[in-house]
Formats: C-alpha cells, structure tokens, sequence
C-alpha cells in the first residue's frame, strides 16, 4: 500500500470546494501530461511536518484537517515539497502536528542555511537559532542586508520570516498579531521552497530540516 498525506479544509474540501470523504477512491480529472499543480493530479505529502509547515504557501487552508491517504501509481514529483497522484482515496484522520511560529522560522533559516553560504547570513541566522538576537530591529536590518546584497532568494525570505515573527512577538493586538503569524509561515515555506530549487530539489532533505527546525522556539 501506498500511502501520504493529505489536506483539507474544515469541511474536507479542497481546490474549487471539491468534497472528499474518507473510503471512496477519487480520480484526478485532468490528463496525466498536465502539470502538477493543475486539476491532473491530487496533491499529496510524504511527512505531516511538510504538509503543515507547506500548507501556507499551497492550499492555505485556515486550520486544516489532516488524512492518511491511499494512492496509486503513476505519481509527480516536486522534489519534497509535494507530489501529486491520479487516484487516492483518504483512510483516516489524523492528528497534525502543532508548530509554533518560531519553528517554522527556523524551517526556513535552516533551509536557506544549506544553500546560502555567505558569512554574515551564516552569522545572523546562527544568532537568530541560538535567541542571542530576535529583535524587531535586527529583524529589519538582517532583511535589509540581504537585499542590499542581492542574497539568494531563500536568504532573503528566511529574513523576512524573521521579521515577521518579531513583529508577532511585538504585536499588540490580536489582529495584529495573527497577520504577521500568517506572515511568518508564509515566508518561511517560501524560504524552503526557494532553498530545495536551489539545491536541484533532490539534494535537500526537507523531511529531515522538519524535524530539525522543532528543536528551536
């Protein structure tokens, strides 16, 4: 048996308001020479740490719920990230796990970390990890440097992550505080995303960074 992860929103819905219920196989509709994020594959994760700390930057479902699922070859690969299947069918619920904001940070620092050598980020972000410095305003000016200096791409996300996680930590407000939350997640699964291409995908091993990223908070 094949099985992955899956995930809906709080009415086990999915792209388009598309309903799923757990036993029945489901088919993609499109072709099988469709592209991956297109209606001919059912997208699915290999790990419940990559379908959470992913989430905001694929489905973005507010509190989403989490399935094992069932699914037959063929598949599509996006490296790590996600991977789509033509037929699933979804066994159970499970249980996701809880992240905070500052572990999926420190997913995506890690991330940038093994593709972004450069001294000084190496510097900041082992600084951010350690808690030496998480401050709105080092937040700003570790951002402001990367772009200033042209970083890669996931350098300068993972600095925006931070960033936002300082404005959360500084927030006043409820409403405040979640955008930047949203924020934070947001930039952080960009910053990851941005490091797999980097390494060609298949170099980096982000269920490996998950576990990781949870000894930080």
């Amino acid at each position: 048996m094949n099985t992955a992860i899956k995930l809906t929103d709080q009415n086990m819905r999915t792209y388009k308001g598309f309903q799923w219920e757990i036993g029945p196989w489901f088919e993609a509709e499109g072709s099988i020479d469709d592209d991956l994020c297109t209606s001919g594959w059912i997208h699915l994760y290999e790990h419940p740490l990559l379908a959470v700390l992913h989430n905001p930057v694929h489905g973005d479902y507010k509190n989403p719920l989490g399935f094992e699922a069932e699914y037959e070859l063929p598949i599509k690969r996006d490296g790590q990230l996600k991977f789509g299947a033509r037929k699933v069918r979804l066994i159970e619920q499970i249980e996701l796990p809880i992240i905070n904001v500052n572990q999926k940070v420190a997913y995506g620092i890690l991330c940038a970390k093994k593709v972004y050598k450069d001294k000084e980020f190496q510097a900041w972000s082992d600084k951010w990890l350690q808690k030496d410095d998480r401050s709105l305003e080092v937040a700003n000016t570790a951002e402001e440097w990367a772009r200033l200096r042209l970083a890669a791409k996931a350098a300068l996300t993972a600095a925006r992550a931070a960033r936002a996680a300082a404005e959360w930590a500084a927030a006043a407000e409820w409403a405040a505080a979640r955008a930047a939350e949203a924020r934070a997640a947001a930039k952080a699964a960009k910053a990851a995303e941005a490091a797999a291409r980097a390494a060609k995908l298949s170099e980096l091993n982000l269920i490996e960074i998950t576990t990781e990223c949870l000894n930080y908070d």
